[in-house]
C-alpha cells in the first residue's frame, strides 16, 4: 500500500496532538474526536521513552520531563484504533529506532521526522527504509541540511518525502515563520513542501496554503489554559475547525493556471460589460469622433475594444442618438488609406 505517494490534493492537514494530552490517554482519546469532527486528515502523536530520547544524567530534567508524557506500546494501539475508528490517519513522531518500529507495526500511513532530527540522518534512514512516505521538519535547519536530510529519505526507499518549513519556538512570532522558505526548498534542492506551524492564530497556514503547501500541521488542544511547552502555539477546537474550513477554502479559491471566462460569469458578463451606442443623431457621410459614441450598458453589441474601427471613419447612413453602433455602418476604407481626417486637421 505505500509503493505510491501521490501529490496530496486537497492539502494533507495533520492536527498535531503532541503531548498536549499531558500523559493522559482520555485526554488524546477526546483530541482523537476532536481532530475527527474538524475534518483533519490526520491526527499526530510523539512516539518516545525518556531514555530513548535524552542522557538520564547529562539532561536530567528533560529525562524527567518527557517521562511524564511517555505514551505505552498499548496506548498507542488504542489511539491508533480510535483514529481508524473516527476515520482520520494516525500518525506519530518515532524519537528512537524502536519506536519506529512500533508505529510501522500499527501501520501508520507515514512517518514525521521532527524538526530536532533533521540532522539524524541515521533514524530518518531507518524509517524511509519502512518504504512509506515522509513528512520532515526543517525547524533550526539551513538549506545544505534540507537537502542531505530529503535526499537521505529518499536513497534509503521513501517514495515521497515532504520537507516542512518550521521555526522551532513556541510560539513563533509572525516575523520569524519564514513561509517563502518554502519556495526555497521546492526550488533549490526540488522537494515538495508544506508548513509545520508554531505560531499564534490560523494566518500563517492559511498563507502556507496559498503559496503552494501540500502539507500543512498545527498544534491543538483542547484547553489553551492548560499547562505544556506547545499550548501557547496550539490552536482549540473551534480554531481547528477553522483551520480545516479555511483552508479548503483557499484551495478552492486557487483554482487553476487557466485564465477564462467562468461558467458563472456567462449570464454577468450580458449585463456588466458595455456595448458601443451613438450619443447623437449623425447624418450620413459624417466622419465620427470619439464623442460622437457612448459606451453603456448592457452588452450584446459592438465592444468598445472595437471603437478604433469606427472612429475617423464616415457614416454610410444616418443614425441615431442610442442606436447600436455597428462595423457595417461606416464607409469602408480603401487598402492604403488610414482614418480620415478633418480638412486642416494636419499632416
Amino acid at each position: 500500500m505505500f509503493d505510491k505517494a501521490p501529490t496530496h490534493q486537497p492539502i494533507y492537514i495533520i492536527a498535531e496532538a503532541g503531548i498536549n494530552h499531558g500523559g493522559d490517554l482520555d485526554v488524546a482519546s477526546r483530541m482523537i474526536q476532536v481532530a475527527a469532527q474538524a475534518a483533519v486528515n490526520a491526527v499526530k502523536f510523539q512516539s518516545f521513552t525518556a531514555g530513548g530520547l535524552t542522557h538520564q544524567l547529562l539532561a536530567a530534567d528533560q529525562h524527567e520531563f518527557f517521562a511524564r508524557f511517555a505514551l505505552s506500546r498499548g496506548e498507542h494501539a488504542q489511539l491508533a484504533e480510535l483514529c481508524r475508528t473516527a476515520g482520520v490517519d494516525f500518525l506519530s513522531t518515532p524519537f528512537d529506532f524502536g519506536m519506529a518500529d512500533m508505529l510501522a507495526e500499527l501501520g501508520v500511513p507515514a512517518f514525521k521526522i521532527a524538526s530536532c532530527d533533521l540532522t539524524n540522518i541515521p533514524l530518518i534512514e531507518y524509517c524511509a527504509r519502512c518504504a512509506r512516505p515522509m513528512y520532515i521538519s526543517t525547524g533550526m535547519g539551513n538549506l545544505d541540511e534540507v537537502r542531505e536530510a530529503y535526499e537521505a529519505a529518499r536513497a534509503a526507499g521513501s517514495p515521497r518525502v515532504v520537507m516542512l518549513q518550521c521555526t522551532t519556538n513556541y510560539p513563533t512570532a509572525h516575523e520569524d515563520v519564514n513561509l517563502s522558505a518554502m519556495s526555497v526548498m521546492r526550488g533549490k534542492v526540488g522537494c515538495p513542501v508544506g508548513f509545520s506551524d508554531h505560531s499564534v492564530g490560523n494566518w500563517a497556514c492559511f498563507a502556507a496554503a496559498a503559496l503552494g503547501a501540500e502539507v500543512i500541521e498545527k498544534h491543538f488542544c483542547l484547553d489553551k489554559t492548560a499547562d505544556g511547552p506547545d499550548i501557547p502555539g496550539s490552536c482549540d477546537p473551534m480554531e481547528l475547525a477553522e483551520l480545516v474550513s479555511g483552508i479548503r477554502a483557499i484551495q478552492l479559491a486557487l483554482g487553476t493556471a487557466n485564465k477564462a471566462l467562468k461558467e458563472c460569469e456567462r449570464e454577468v458578463i450580458k449585463i456588466a460589460r458595455r456595448s458601443i451606442y451613438y450619443s447623437r443623431n449623425l447624418p450620413a457621410g459624417q466622419l465620427l469622433a470619439p464623442s460622437d459614441l457612448a459606451f453603456l450598458r448592457p452588452a450584446g453589441g459592438l465592444s468598445p475594444a472595437r471603437a478604433d474601427e469606427l472612429i475617423g471613419r464616415r457614416l454610410a447612413q444616418q443614425v441615431d442618438a442610442g442606436q447600436a453602433a455597428r462595423i457595417e455602418d461606416v464607409v469602408s476604407l480603401t487598402a492604403t488609406s488610414g482614418p480620415e481626417k478633418e480638412p486642416g486637421a494636419g499632416p
